[in-house]
This record gives C-alpha cells, sequence and structure tokens, in this order.
C-alpha cells in the first residue's frame, strides 16, 4: 500500500514538473498574442468609445514631430510618412513647413510628397519653388506640378530634358513627369526627345506619351514602332495594343 501511494506521490511530481516547464511557454503565447492583437485593440476601443487617438492618429502626431525636428534628414522622411497616415493633415503640415524649410535635400522631399498628394491646394506653394537657386529643387517642383497636373514648370523640365551635360537619371525623371501634363506643349517636348541616341531616354518618352494619350501623343508613339532598338519597338507595340482594345 505504502509502495502504492509511493509511486502516485512521484507520478504527480512528474506532471507538476512537466507542467512547470511548459507554463513559461504559456505565458509567453499569451504575451505574444496581446503583442499582435493590441493595435487592433486600440483600433477598436477608438471606434467605440473614442477616447484614445487610433495607431494612425499617433504615427501621424509622430511623423509631424519629426518634420518640425532639427535633424532635416527626419524632416525629409517624415513628409512621406505622414502622408501615408493622414493624406488631408499632410498636405497641410507639409505646405507649413515647406516655407520654413532651408535644406534643400528636405525640400525635394517635400515637394515630391506634395506631388504625389494629388492635391491641386498644394499647386501654389510648390510654384514658388521654382525660382529656386537651387537647380534640383526646381526640377522637384516641375515634377510635383507636373504629377498635379499642372504645366507651370513645363519649362524647366524641358531645360534639364535637353541639357546634354544632365545625367540619364535626371532627364528620365523629368521625361517621366511631363507624363501627367496632357498637352501638345508637353508632347512636343517629348518629339524632340525621341531623336535622343540614349535608347533608354527614348523608351522613357513613349512611355510618357502613352500616359499623355491624346491623339498626337498616340500617333507620336506609331511612328516609334519603327525605333531601331527592340525595347523601345515592343513599348511603343504595347502602348498601342492597350489604347485600341
Amino acid at each position: 500500500m505504502n509502495k502504492h501511494k509511493e509511486t502516485n506521490c512521484h507520478a504527480r511530481k512528474a506532471l507538476f514538473a512537466d507542467g512547470s516547464r511548459f507554463l513559461p511557454l504559456g505565458a509567453l503565447a499569451v504575451i505574444a498574442g496581446f503583442l499582435c492583437f493590441a493595435p487592433a485593440f486600440a483600433e477598436a476601443r477608438f471606434l467605440f468609445f473614442g477616447k484614445d487617438k487610433s495607431p494612425r492618429e499617433i504615427k501621424a502626431d509622430q511623423a509631424v514631430k519629426k518634420l518640425k525636428g532639427s535633424n532635416s534628414a527626419e524632416r525629409g522622411r517624415a513628409a512621406d510618412e505622414l502622408m501615408q497616415m493622414d493624406k488631408k493633415r499632410g498636405v497641410s503640415e507639409i505646405k507649413t513647413a515647406l516655407k520654413k524649410e532651408k535644406d534643400d535635400q528636405a525640400k525635394k522631399n517635400m515637394l515630391n510628397a506634395l506631388g504625389n498628394s494629388g492635391d491641386a491646394e498644394a499647386i501654389p506653394d510648390v510654384k514658388e519653388h521654382l525660382s529656386s537657386g537651387d537647380r534640383g529643387v526646381r526640377l522637384y517642383a516641375a515634377c510635383a506640378l507636373a504629377a498635379l497636373g499642372d504645366d507651370s514648370g513645363l519649362g524647366e523640365l524641358e531645360t534639364v530634358i535637353t541639357d546634354a551635360g544632365e545625367s540619364r537619371g535626371r532627364r528620365s525623371f523629368a521625361i517621366r513627369s511631363l507624363g501627367g501634363i496632357k498637352t501638345d506643349a508637353a508632347v512636343a517636348v517629348l518629339e524632340n526627345v525621341l531623336k535622343d541616341g540614349d535608347f533608354a531616354i527614348r523608351l522613357q518618352a513613349v512611355s510618357s506619351l502613352g500616359k499623355i494619350g491624346t491623339s498626337r501623343a498616340l500617333n507620336t508613339v506609331k511612328g516609334m514602332a519603327g525605333d531601331k532598338d527592340e525595347r523601345v519597338r515592343d513599348a511603343a507595340g504595347n502602348i498601342l495594343m492597350r489604347t485600341e482594345k
């Protein structure tokens, strides 16, 4: 009998010993689950009770703080972060920050963010930077305006595109931006670009003409179906196939 009790006692000890090894794992699982679902709980609490800020609002606040901070690199990055969290607030805050900004790289990031916003209210503030003393800032302002459908920066874009001393990257950036300006003036600039000896430049010009999509632009694309470079010919053919559907 005593031997039987002793055996049961050992069995219970073994069971508790095994359980003690699993308790920490269980606790970790609970903590991990809480961490995973905490943002969702916070969002739900905000929606139902309206007492706390949502996670997106908190992140937007953090981005605004960076936008007003002393680190120029962080100010530039904060513009994109804020636009992702709250576009309407982002446009307002970035417009204000842009007026005070002294760092050219941060200005370019802010201009790019405003261009990607799709908000026409940003156009007057962006236009002010077409007269910047920095050529890069002027280019970003012109590209942002083009993205917003405004052709005020067309002259600056053409200057960059036709400058043989400019890098392929900057020229391509300007050519790509012309796709947002759906005017004959923009098409005329791109038609001249199609004579360029660099296939990558011609390829980007064909793509922008396809985005413009007017009759004149598409007729110009048709002419590129006979380009000497296969990649340009293929791009022109694909654009024409899409527009004919």
